[in-house]
């Protein structure tokens, strides 16, 4: 909303001319003929697993070019699994609802909203998000089973195929990277491969 004065000048031309003067205060209202807009066209960020609820995720910023309420942005969240985020409807920061966990979700991707709040005619923007959650080391590797038994021939050669048995991580990276090894009073009779786990 805009104020503009202007002074106002009367005369009356008898005997004696005489003159006045007032005052107009002219009020420019805003028309809400500006939209939201959003500082980027799109966001990314990156959030661990594991981390508490309440998290901070990333703070866009949005500008309205009018005023008053047309100016006054809300923000709010569009996609799915949205109930493990929270944005904050003045500020559009974006926090974590839940813990989040990579083995779940390792990404996630939706639509932040930011409307004015004009009573009549509101206008809204809108901007994608995508949010990497990062890998933690909370995974132990873990075979299919916890004991196997082997029947091997007597007198087998050096070299020969005795076991070989997968094991599986599942974090992602280097965290998930597998070293196999075997121990025991009898593990000097055998060989394992370090990286397959096959035992000769």
């Amino acid at each position: 909303m805009i104020f503009l004065f202007l002074s106002l000048f009367v005369s009356f031309t008898g005997s004696p001319p005489l003159t006045g003067t007032g005052t107009v205060r002219v009020i420019v209202q805003d028309m809400n003929d500006h939209s939201p807009e959003f500082e980027r066209q799109s966001y990314r960020a990156t959030v661990s697993e594991n981390l508490p609820a309440g998290t901070k995720v990333l703070s866009p910023i949005a500008h309205d070019k009018d005023s008053g309420l047309n100016a006054k942005i809300r923000f709010s969240l569009l996609g799915d699994k949205m109930e493990r985020f929270h944005v904050d409807s003045k500020s559009g920061e974006i926090t974590t609802a839940v813990t989040l966990d990579r083995e779940d979700t390792s990404s996630y991707h939706f639509t932040l909203m930011a409307q004015d709040s004009s009573a009549t005619e509101p206008r809204a923007a809108a901007v994608n998000f995508t949010i990497t959650v990062a890998d933690v080391n909370d995974n132990s590797p873990a075979f299919e089973q916890s004991a196997f038994t082997v029947n091997i021939p007597d007198r087998i050669k050096t070299g020969q195929f005795v076991f070989g048995a997968k094991a599986v991580d599942l974090d992602s990276g280097v965290n998930s990277k597998i070293v196999y090894s075997i121990s025991g009073k009898d593990a000097n009779r055998f060989n394992i491969n370090l990286n397959t786990g096959v035992i000769k």
